[in-house]
């Protein structure tokens, strides 16, 4: 994950100096290159949309009983396609300071549609031909306004509906960032070529704009009093979570994006993650079955490329796209009145992963 043309790579960097080079020092130097960074003006309204969608097909799968190959038919392919879409107002109340790293003061956000659809199929289970299953999911924060407001004792955003909303519980996850401000360059400025690291946490930011939404499936087997589904089960952050390896950003100059002068910044990611799921999955035991151990491991690698409105401060665009890999490995036990069997299922699934991000004023 290295650029071919690097002139430079923002860092501090100390070098003997003559004598007669120290006084210029003193005088003041304004940034190198393009001003990158966030200054959306009071009063703004921007209009934001989300569209996703992640494909995947089952590559292999092993499954033992005590220590044996399970017959054939039981462990056919299988398809999984995820689709979303996100519609946002937000409205800048009270600017921060015009910093790259600045985030606005007050901020009001109106989620106008949020929608998820799902679609998984399975080659010839059981010898019983192929099987559909179609999911459909939807949030309570649909329609809702929420308001951000920041907290400088606690360097955070307190999030409230206007006016009042369903359980605040809905509020925890959600993110006031969705103009992906981590992928800036630390200096506030950059000149083409320019690269810079970021930490590999990122890109769950970007894989969740506007942070968890709560969805919760309206149709298909996942549909159940009391249980969110399969889509929305527990807080999708957890996917990402403890994520390693290299995320690099590359300054790419200024172009016209629809009639608007945006600084181009151009991604490169290649990371990975490991998890324990046993908490997570435990509510999958039942009778005489248990669960003892569920391992995933997650790797996702691809580019990406931000579009950074010069003029206006804040996220104009942003185009991602990247191939994912996924492996469960999980451990249970089937307890019969006179014998204990083992059982081991180990699954690998990949595809394809994609996003894109729009912004408008109003």
């Amino acid at each position: 994950m290295h650029a071919q043309h690097r002139p430079r790579r923002l860092a501090l960097v100390c070098a003997p100096l003559a004598l007669g080079g120290v006084l210029g020092l003193l005088a003041p130097a304004g940034p190198r290159g393009d001003a990158l960074s966030f200054h959306v003006a009071q009063g703004t309204t921007l209009a934001r949309s989300f569209a996703s969608r992640q494909e995947a097909s089952q590559d292999e799968v092993e499954m033992l009983l005590n220590g044996q190959p399970m017959p054939s038919g039981i462990t056919n392919g299988m398809t999984l396609v995820q689709e979303q879409r996100l519609e946002l107002s937000d409205e800048f109340v009270e600017p921060g300071p015009g910093r790259a790293d600045a985030a606005p003061r007050v901020l009001r956000r109106s989620f106008l549609g949020i929608e998820a659809s799902g679609e998984q199929s399975t080659e010839n289970p059981m010898d019983a031909g192929r099987q559909e299953d179609r999911r459909h999911s939807k949030s309570e924060l649909e329609g809702k306004t929420v308001v951000f407001e920041w907290d400088e004792a606690q360097r955070t955003h307190s999030k409230r509906f206007d006016p009042e909303g369903p359980a605040i519980q809905l509020l925890e996850g959600l993110v006031e960032d969705t103009d992906f401000r981590a992928l800036l360059p630390p200096e506030g400025a950059a000149e083409p070529g320019d690269t810079w690291d970021l930490d590999a946490a990122v890109i769950s930011s970007l894989l969740m704009p506007a942070g968890n939404l709560c969805l919760v499936a309206e149709e298909g087997p996942d549909r159940k009093e009391g249980d969110p589904g399969a889509l929305s089960a527990g807080d999708p952050s957890r996917a990402f979570a403890g994520l390693e390896g290299e995320v690099e950003a590359t300054y790419k100059g200024a172009r016209d994006v629809e009639g608007t002068r945006c600084g181009i910044i151009a991604l490169e990611f290649k990371v990975h993650s490991k998890r324990d799921l046993k908490e997570e999955l435990a509510r999958f035991s039942h009778g005489d079955l248990e669960i003892e151990r569920v391992e995933a491991f997650l790797s996702l690698e691809g580019e990406g490329e931000l579009a950074w409105d010069l003029a206006g401060g804040h996220g104009r665009s942003l185009n991602l796209s990247g191939k994912l890999k996924n492996q469960m490995d999980v451990s249970m036990k089937l307890v019969q009145s006179d014998r204990t069997l083992p059982i081991r299922r180990k699954m690998m699934m990949s595809g394809t992963y994609e996003l894109q991000a729009n912004v408008e004023r109003r």
